[in-house]
């Protein structure tokens, strides 16, 4: 019975732990990035969407251009390492080097650039407005910054 318990304890602790871990970026994500920042990246003014109002613990993020349908948005996401996957081949896969241990840009669905750093996967994805490849980098060495 008492192994039972401190293995049952273990594994439950083990998956538990790292959910903090990932997240553990210098403050509630969706609040990281100032106005300017985000207007510097997709080239209008986005606030963030409803659904993430309010949740520090949450591992995503995105701001919108207030419900314009293909209007301006800005996503981010951070995940256990193990969720690092570049589409190597997506349209304009291209490793970056100089961000984390790892990182790469792809046009795929947006302007997305991703990094693995330490025990996370950071992805950024720009979408409308003047997003563009060298934007999405920028955001990218912004949020991996903030790990």
């Amino acid at each position: 019975m008492k192994r039972t318990f401190i293995a049952t304890s273990l594994a439950a602790f083990a998956v538990l732990s790292t959910i903090p871990i990932v997240a553990q970026a210098k403050g509630e994500l969706c609040a990281l990035p100032s106005t300017a920042d985000l207007r510097a990246w997709v080239g209008r003014d986005v606030h963030v969407a409803p659904e993430y109002l309010g949740k520090p613990q949450s591992r995503q993020c995105q701001w919108t251009e207030g419900g314009a349908s293909g209007g301006a948005s800005v996503f981010v996401q951070i995940a256990p390492a193990r969720y690092y996957e570049p589409h190597r081949g997506a349209p304009d896969f291209v490793k970056l080097h100089g961000i984390g241990e790892q990182a790469y840009y792809q046009n795929d669905l947006g302007f997305v650039a991703g990094a693995l750093k330490g025990r996370a996967t950071i992805v950024v994805s720009l979408s409308g407005g003047t997003a563009n490849k060298a934007r999405a980098i920028d955001a990218l060495r912004f949020f991996v910054g903030k790990l």
